[in-house]
C-alpha cells in the first residue's frame, strides 16, 4: 500500500479579520460621535467636557488599533486576538462612560463584533 501524505492547509482567518475590521469601524463612528457629544458639552458650558474629550480620543486610538490587529491576525492570532479583545473592551466600556441611550447600546453592540473576533481568533486552531 502506498503512503499518503496529507496535506493540512492553514485555517483561513477570513471570518476573525471582516468582524474586527467592521466593529473596529463601528468604534470609529462611536468615537467621533463620542467627541461631537463632548464638544456639545464643553460649548454649553459643561465642567467634564475636557475629561470626556480625553476618553473619546482614546476610544479613536483603542479601535484604531483594533482595526489594525484584525488585520494582522493571520500572522499571530493568538497575539492580535487577544490585542482585540483589549481594545474591544476599551472601546466598549469608554462609550459606556457617555449614556446608555439606543444610539450608544447600538454601538456597544457594534463593539462586540471586535471582542467576539478576538475570541474566535484565539479559540479557533
Amino acid at each position: 500500500m502506498e503512503d499518503k501524505e496529507i496535506e493540512v492547509s492553514p485555517t483561513s482567518r477570513t471570518v476573525e479579520r471582516i468582524l474586527g475590521i467592521l466593529g473596529g469601524i463601528f468604534a470609529l463612528g462611536g468615537g467621533f460621535f463620542c467627541i461631537l457629544l463632548s464638544d456639545l458639552g464643553s460649548a454649553m458650558g459643561e465642567t467634564t467636557g475636557t475629561m470626556y474629550i480625553y476618553v473619546s480620543f482614546f476610544v479613536l486610538l483603542s479601535s484604531i488599533i483594533g482595526i489594525v490587529s484584525s488585520a494582522l491576525v493571520k500572522r499571530d492570532p493568538k497575539f492580535y486576538g487577544s490585542l482585540n479583545i483589549v481594545s474591544g473592551l476599551i472601546v466598549f466600556n469608554g462609550i459606556n462612560i457617555f449614556g446608555s441611550g439606543y444610539i450608544f447600546l447600538i454601538l456597544q453592540g457594534c463593539v462586540t463584533l471586535l471582542i467576539l473576533s478576538g475570541i474566535l481568533s484565539i479559540v479557533r486552531k
